[in-house]
């Protein structure tokens, strides 16, 4: 192929316009086995595929007009061996390191503060450094670190030991002998980002920003692990969209994730949104199967991952049996908190009757939803089996109400009439949003019938609104921490982040996100896919019970915990992760079992007066004696 000869200071000038000093000493360094320097003197086509592609390799963002100057890039003046060895050298002696930061490309269009002059400032006529004043006006060398790392780290090695040996390098031979040693180099992978979508209510009646807070801290915790562990390239990005605990909201929310952004699972909250997401898979609409794993941290209706559940219509039917499987949740269901309501309710007073009328008498308040009829029902039902006779009365609210015009006063009367005879208990089972106008409304009946809450009471934002007033008020609810070594951590990560000790719900959240994200690194391991961008959302859904092998070395939260983790995952190891909500494992159904509480508010805050371990069996025996009856 015929050539033309091109007179080094115009080869230059052609170069300056189109590459930076630090990206060509970075293609330099880097690219294995090109060309001695004679062989550039001509003005070779600017796609020359070898140099071209090592180029490319080195900086994937680079544009296309600066990689055509990759070719002639040895013939500038002061990126031969000698110049480049001394400013390897100094590097070397004076201890400094790389800085790992990848805010914008080398060769991106447009200064930056901080940023090394362009190369025509940067080079002088005889290839040197650039000379610049420093404080008291003497000249003064410069060097920016680089903020980029080798893509090949063993041939970065062997040019900085080949800087040491004999003194200065002058021979360009020693150059390339040290990259093509390093030929065998493997390049670092590309960097993957995962993204994992976030369906949960930030303007609703259950909305609750500390569980974004610790799905967060979540994904902090494992990019900082992938690091710790070498598998930085791989990292997390939680994605949000808002249920608003609206069914229609939660879909379209979920449909968006997951088509444009990308999610490989979901994150959702309350019951009827999980249900309402959860039937997508079943309505034989491509357009609409998610395809991905839905875990929810926030629903405890008992239909849910019922393998018995019924309904007329036959999409939720399938959706609340999970017969394919996409659906899991992180908090315990409300069947087993129902038998420890009912266990309280009638260890009171003679069999439950406190009034001393001969009868039991329990009346439920509770949201017109799937979480409140399924608790309600559920706890009707045990009710009536433990004591025959029992009188169970149900109000239900409409949960699309505006509770600022809803007329809670009149629910109130309802549940406090002598019909049927008096009441000896109410619970109440709905949403904080609503529970702010009831609890005003049942204070002003002044009525002496106890109430007992449930746990959507146990929020914040209660004690905020209605503060000493509901000092003394009793209720049950899900453990806000398990028992177990992940308790600790996580407490520890979401304090230094939030400066807020964890609140309910707080720590399945979090689980949550951590099971999905472990079950994403597993799944690719388990198909052997170095990209975990890779893995279908059916992998992901198979590897959910993988992360929870009861044979596999036990693993915790936190940065420590997690590292140790992806170690294992990695060298094919089996784990089993101990969540700081409790034990993580998922059952057939997609159902976990942990622990609940009962509790009061005690100085202005919420505190457990006795804990009951359901892993122990359906009953939820107490952990320790009962305090008060």
């Amino acid at each position: 192929m015929a050539t033309v000869e091109m007179p080094i200071s115009r080869q230059v000038r052609a170069t300056r316009t189109a590459i930076s000093p630090r990206l060509a000493m970075r293609i330099f360094r880097n690219c294995k086995g090109v060309p001695p320097r004679e062989a550039h003197l001509s003005a070779r086509p600017p796609t020359e595929p070898p140099l071209r592609a090592c180029a490319q390799a080195v900086d994937p963002d680079a544009p296309e007009t600066s990689l055509d100057a990759a070719p002639r890039l040895f013939d500038l003046p002061g990126v031969g061996s000698r110049n480049f060895s001394r400013r390897r050298k100094a590097r070397s002696i004076s201890g400094g390191t790389h800085e790992v930061r990848r805010t914008r490309s080398f060769l991106e269009a447009g200064p930056r503060a901080g940023a090394a002059p362009a190369l025509g400032a940067a080079l002088d006529s005889r290839g040197r450094a650039a000379r610049v004043r420093g404080g008291d006006g003497r000249p003064a060398r410069r060097e920016e670190p680089l903020a980029g790392v080798s893509p090949c780290r063993c041939g970065d090695a062997a040019v900085k030991s080949l800087s040491f040996v004999g003194g200065l390098m002058r021979s360009r031979s020693l150059i390339f002998s040290a990259l093509l040693a390093a030929a065998a180099c493997k390049s670092d992978p590309k960097p993957t980002v995962v993204h994992i979508g976030q369906d949960l209510d930030r303007t609703g009646s259950i909305a609750t920003p500390s569980w974004s807070d610790s799905i967060r801290v979540a994904a902090n915790n494992m990019n900082q692990a992938l690091k710790q562990s070498g598998h930085g390239h791989v990292r997390f990005e939680i994605v949000e969209g808002n249920s608003g605990n609206a069914p229609d909201l939660a879909r379209a929310s979920a449909l968006e994730l997951v088509k444009k952004e990308g999610a490989k699972a979901i994150i959702t909250d309350s019951s009827q949104d999980d249900i309402a997401v959860n039937m997508l898979a079943y309505e034989n609409d491509p357009t609409h199967d998610l395809g991905v794993p839905v875990v929810c941290m926030a629903c405890t209706s008992p239909q849910i991952d019922d393998p018995a559940a019924t309904d007329a219509n036959p999409v939720k039917q399938a959706a609340l049996r999970n017969e394919k499987g996409w659906n899991f949740r992180t908090t315990l269901s409300d069947a087993y908190q129902a038998r420890v309501v009912s266990r309280v309710l009638l260890g009171r007073g003679k069999h439950g009757d406190v009034n001393g009328d001969g009868k039991f008498k329990l009346d439920i308040y509770a949201s017109d939803d799937p979480y409140g009829r399924g608790f309600s029902n559920t706890l009707k039902g045990l009710v009536e089996a433990e004591h025959p006779g029992a009188i169970v009365e149900q109000v239900f609210h409409d949960v699309k109400a505006n509770p600022a015009q809803y007329d809670f006063t009149a629910d109130v009367k309802k549940l406090v009439d002598s019909k049927g005879g008096q009441a000896d208990a109410v619970v109440e089972i709905s949403f904080p949003k609503f529970l702010v106008g009831f609890m005003k409304s049942w204070q002003s009946e002044n009525t002496k019938v106890a109430l007992l809450h449930t746990h959507n009471f146990r929020a914040a934002r209660l004690i905020e609104q209605l503060g000493v007033t509901l000092e003394g008020e009793q209720g049950t609810s899900q453990a806000v921490l398990g028992e177990g070594p992940s308790a600790a951590p996580f407490t520890e990560d979401l304090m230094s982040a939030t400066a807020q000790p964890p609140a309910f719900r707080d720590a399945p959240a979090y689980d949550a996100a951590m099971s999905l994200m472990l079950a994403t690194l597993q799944a690719a391991r388990s198909a052997k896919l170095e990209d975990p961008n890779a893995v279908s959302g059916a992998q992901v859904r198979d590897a959910m019970r993988k992360i929870n092998d009861p044979h596999g070395a036990a693993v915790t939260a936190g940065v420590t915990g997690l590292a140790e983790a992806i170690k294992l995952i990695y060298a094919d190891k089996a784990i089993d992760y101990r969540g700081a909500s409790g034990p993580c494992d998922f059952d057939a159904h997609g159902d976990v079992v942990t622990r609940l509480a009962r509790f009061h508010v005690q100085g202005g805050k919420f505190v457990d007066q006795e804990k009951y371990d359901c892993t122990a069996g359906l009953d939820c025996p107490p952990m320790v004696p009962h305090a008060e009856r």
